[in-house]
């Protein structure tokens, strides 16, 4: 026996022996716990403005297009083509201009300046037709003067619908049948926006919470919006019909007698103009 062999001792001669020291144990960093996991619910798409307006414009010029009395200038050359064009909804100016936007032709607008002796000054026009004009002290009490110009001028040249009462207001009330699925209510939705125009769609008490989101997300993906409304323990369900051009509405009520546009507006012809109809 080797008297190195009770040592752990390594050597590369007798002479110079190596000491083989054991390295200490390498230090280990700590692990670090993941991260929880958070849930994110999942984004639900919703109808984009941009698609809903482009598809309003598209079913708005294809009713203008099919027009044949009240078919509407394209072009304004003339402060009476801006008669022809512009129907007022009583009481609604802002409406008014909404509607007249979407003829295409231009806009009808207020401009507010500055008038003599420090007074206001405000103009009612449509590009470089004005259609009213009136001063005031301050920009309110221009604008109300050159409002009351305006619909006594309307009076006079343009085509006015007035609502009639909300009790007149035309309602498809459906009630939930004993039998059949859920289908035969997304058909009817499908048809009323075919069909229906200005015009309400309700869902009676008895259909449930399930049923009534169902027909909501049925209805958006038709363009269609769609209100839960009434008392929480009797909520009803409202669909509201796609409106059109106003002198689609004036047409189909003078022209063509459409009794569901009758029992919503009354169309006053004005005092003078190419479109009245007598």
């Amino acid at each position: 026996m080797n008297f190195y062999d009770d040592f752990d001792i390594g050597f590369d001669s007798l002479d110079s022996p190596i000491v083989t020291v054991d390295a200490p144990p390498a230090e280990v960093a700590p692990v670090r716990a993941p991260d929880p996991v958070v849930a994110v619910a999942p984004k639900v798409k919703k109808p984009g403005i941009r698609k809903l307006k482009f598809f309003l414009f598209e079913a708005h010029a294809k009713i203008l297009a099919g027009l044949t009395h009240f078919k509407p200038v394209e072009t304004l050359r003339t402060i009476e083509d801006v008669y022809r064009n512009l129907v007022v909804f009583e009481g609604n100016f802002e409406q008014t201009c909404n509607d007249f936007r979407k003829l295409g032709a231009d806009r009808l607008e207020v401009q507010q300046v500055g008038g003599k002796g420090g007074a206001s000054l405000c103009r009612i026009k449509v590009g470089q037709f004005v259609l009213a004009e009136a001063q005031g002290s301050t920009n309110r009490v221009a604008k109300r003067h050159a409002l009351d110009t305006f619909y006594k001028t309307a009076k006079r040249h343009c085509y006015r619908l007035e609502y009639l009462k909300a009790s007149n207001a035309l309602e498809n009330q459906i009630a939930r049948r004993p039998n059949g699925g859920i289908g035969i209510y997304k058909n009817i939705i499908k048809q009323f926006r075919q069909e229906s125009i200005e015009q309400e769609l309700v869902f009676r008490p008895e259909f449930t919470k399930e049923e009534r989101s169902v027909l909501i997300k049925h209805a958006s993906k038709m363009d269609l919006k769609a209100i839960a409304f009434g008392p929480k323990d009797n909520l009803q369900l409202k669909v509201l019909g796609l409106p059109i051009p106003a002198l689609a509405i004036v047409e189909r009520i003078l022209v063509r007698k459409d009794p569901q546009l009758r029992a919503l507006y009354q169309a006053i012809p004005p005092m003078v103009g190419a479109r009245r109809i007598d």
